[in-house]
């Protein structure tokens, strides 16, 4: 199961845009018909995660999946503005 969630420069949390999708390419549908009800719009260039721009601000999109009854960021380090791929230390 897939989600869509969303920051926006309001909230210190994200939180889910639509309900939940059953494949990735479902939820990608979905984050590109959620764009398109902003005048800008784009991706970052590893294609983790989508932005907006509205006057509220600035709000970025990504695909979360559910693995074992949690919901998991896919992409999360990028999703995050860290480098995707990128193993993260635990110790610090």
């Amino acid at each position: 199961m897939f989600r869509i969630l969303e920051l926006d420069s309001r909230r210190s949390a994200p939180t889910q845009v639509g309900e939940g999708f059953a494949t990735r390419d479902d939820a990608l549908a979905a984050v590109k018909r959620h764009l398109k009800r902003f005048k800008a719009s784009g991706r970052n260039p590893e294609g983790s995660y989508w932005w907006t721009r509205d006057a509220d601000g600035l709000r970025k999109c990504w695909i979360s999946e559910n693995r074992e009854g949690a919901f998991d960021p896919v992409d999360a380090e990028a999703a995050n503005g860290g480098q995707p791929g990128q193993a993260r230390d635990p110790g610090k």
